[in-house]
């Protein structure tokens, strides 16, 4: 395709964002060796770069420029690297290319330090010649076997046992007719205008992701209760969860009612399990997650106290004064506030809301579809019991930004249940001693 970027500058962003002290590298996919030359080049002389290669040819040709080349089949076999032995490993199209890579993430990962850093290049999608070539029935999927959009790289990588962050992408504007005319598409399933144009723009995508913690501890069966308007985000995120493949955890879904608390309040009342985690349609839960919220739910117990409720993301007291804390993937970037884990807070996010069972907290309906995590905060409190902000990454895979129109009732209605204490905050807005909102 015409005016599509070299080589050069395809890759130039991921060798930026190889850590300057990475001293030993893997490249996998190496091919002929040409990107691991250049991670030779931009290092100092005690880097080391090893390379992975099927293709015999490409690997003997890769040997030429690198330290080391093993000649292995990538779905079947591991390099004999020694574990915990490297600084960096990247994935430059190696991700698409794959019959599975997960699996390929998870025989690599026990190579890297518990620092360590993995990047990954991948193509985008929903870039606008590949959207163009599916709606021309003209697409050709050529030698890639996975297909990437920003969220499926992002769980990919959560599922992983990964903490991800897009570092770069590479921008190719679609245009303004190629907008215009995607834009009553977008405006259809909700899409705000800006979000399309970065989608349709977007020609690769580059990550780092870091090792998240093991977890020894088996997991015990949770109850997750959503509420849901809207089928397609359903079945995309919260449904599409691996959690739920076993039906060891047990997933209650409200449709259409009228507010949050009609939902949770009944998952509440009917759930199985000991924990319940009333969330969003379009969270996506990642494979593990329930043995690392609940070990970070045992290790707040130990430090604060008896937790009445905890969830991932919400606003804490720090040092420097209030302050957002958490961890969790908001539709295209990593929200992580620089502060230790777990913490108590005062209030959360709805991402997610996790209760004891036999918990005194009943959401109330008044307080709509927004603001009922600083609700549910504040009921905890006032029955003695903490809440606790815990690092458990998800993502949220929202299609819009910004607050709906209903949230000012939602702020409103929580002024008018607690005139005691103020000021309130939410992760959005703050309510002052005379119950008025304002931002912080």
């Amino acid at each position: 395709m015409l005016g599509q970027p070299s080589y050069e500058q395809l890759i130039a962003p991921l060798l930026q964002a190889v850590p300057a002290a990475a001293s030993r590298i893997l490249d996998v996919g190496c091919g002929e060796g040409r990107l691991g030359q250049r991670l030779k080049e931009t290092g100092d002389a005690s880097r080391q770069v090893l390379g992975i290669e099927r293709d015999p040819a490409k690997a003997a040709a890769a040997a030429k420029l690198l330290d080391l080349v093993f000649r292995l089949n990538l779905e079947t076999e591991i390099p004999p690297i020694e574990p915990g032995s490297l600084d960096c490993i990247l994935f430059s199209g190696s991700l698409e290319r794959s019959a599975d890579p997960l699996a390929l993430l998870r025989r690599l990962r026990p190579l890297l330090r518990d620092d360590g850093v993995i990047l990954c290049r991948v193509a985008n999608a929903q870039y606008f010649p590949v959207v163009a070539s599916l709606f021309t029935n003209d697409f050709q999927a050529g030698e890639d076997l996975s297909l990437f959009t920003l969220s499926s790289i992002y769980k990919l990588l959560l599922d992983g046992d990964l903490l991800p962050t897009l570092v770069h992408a590479t921008i190719s504007p679609c245009g303004d007719a190629v907008l215009a005319a995607a834009t009553p598409l977008a405006e259809h399933f909700r899409i705000a205008p800006e979000e399309i144009h970065q989608r349709l723009s977007s020609l690769q995508y580059i990550l780092k992701a870091f090792p998240l913690p093991a977890i020894a501890e088996a997991e015990e069966p949770m109850s997750f209760v959503a509420c849901s308007n809207d089928e397609m985000q359903l079945a995309n995120n919260l449904a599409s969860s691996p959690i739920f493949k076993d039906g060891r955890h047990e997933l209650l879904v409200y449709r259409n009612v009228a507010s949050a608390a009609h939902g949770i309040n009944e998952g509440i009342e009917k759930a199985r399990h000991r924990l319940v985690v009333a969330l969003h349609q379009d969270i996506y839960i990642p494979d593990g997650w329930p043995a690392r919220f609940q070990a970070q739910w045992r290790a707040a117990e130990a430090e604060f106290g008896p937790i009445g409720l905890a969830g991932v993301f919400g606003v804490a007291i720090q040092p420097n004064g209030m302050q957002r804390t958490g961890c969790i993937i908001d539709r295209s970037r990593l929200i992580a506030p620089p502060y230790s884990l777990p913490a108590k807070g005062i209030s959360l996010d709805e991402v997610i809301l996790a209760f004891p069972k036999e918990t005194p907290v009943r959401l109330d309906p008044a307080v709509g579809w927004h603001c009922y995590g600083t609700d549910a905060a504040l009921q905890t409190a006032q029955n003695g019991l903490i809440t606790a902000i815990l690092d458990a990454p998800c993502l949220h895979n929202s299609r819009f930004s910004g607050l709906g129109t209903d949230f000012v009732a939602s702020a409103t209605a929580l002024a008018g249940l607690y005139r005691e204490p103020r000021p309130l905050f939410t992760t959005c807005i703050k309510i002052d001693g005379e119950g008025k909102l304002s931002g912080w």
